[in-house]
Parts: C-alpha cells; sequence; structure tokens
C-alpha cells in the first residue's frame, strides 16, 4: 500500500497518474507535476487539497472517497483547464 509519493513508487505514463484506494494523505509532491491530464486519488485519506490549485495540463481529477471537506481551492479550475467536472464526494 503507498503512503506517500516517491520517485520509486509513483509512474506518470502518459500525464495518467491512478493512485487509487491507497493511504496517500499529503498532495505536496504533485503540485509541480503540471503535465498531469488526469489525476485520480480518490479512497485515500486526503484532507486537503491547496495545493492543486496550479492544473497545468489537467483535465480529470477524482477525489472521491477521501477526507476532503472543502473544494474551494479547485474552484475556478471547472471552467478554467477541466474538461470534465472534479468528481468529489467524502465517503
Amino acid at each position: 500500500m503507498i503512503t506517500e509519493f516517491s520517485l520509486y513508487v509513483v509512474v506518470i505514463k502518459k500525464g495518467f497518474l491512478f493512485v487509487f484506494g491507497n493511504e496517500i494523505v499529503d498532495v505536496a509532491p504533485l503540485q509541480n507535476l503540471t503535465e498531469l491530464r488526469s489525476l485520480w486519488l480518490g479512497n485515500n485519506p486526503i484532507t486537503d487539497i491547496a495545493l492543486l490549485t496550479n492544473p497545468g495540463e489537467l483535465e480529470e481529477l477524482l477525489l472521491f472517497n477521501t477526507q476532503v471537506a472543502d473544494i474551494s481551492p479547485l474552484q475556478g479550475l471547472n471552467q478554467r483547464a477541466l474538461a470534465r467536472p472534479v468528481q468529489h464526494a467524502c465517503g
């Protein structure tokens, strides 16, 4: 089970990163990965996504089944960058 991002456990291939169902709590290592197109973080105990405000190439962001209570840091992303809306539901 992945508990943190590192170069040894994260493989970004063609702009997609899927780290579903792990123990990720800190998204800070992702803040400079502006080449990501799809980012799936569901089923992780993430609580704060404020560092994901620089969307870069991001088109899809899935956050369902996380502990994120406030998605206001992403408020402008749907109109500005995302082809699909942010999918979010606390679990």
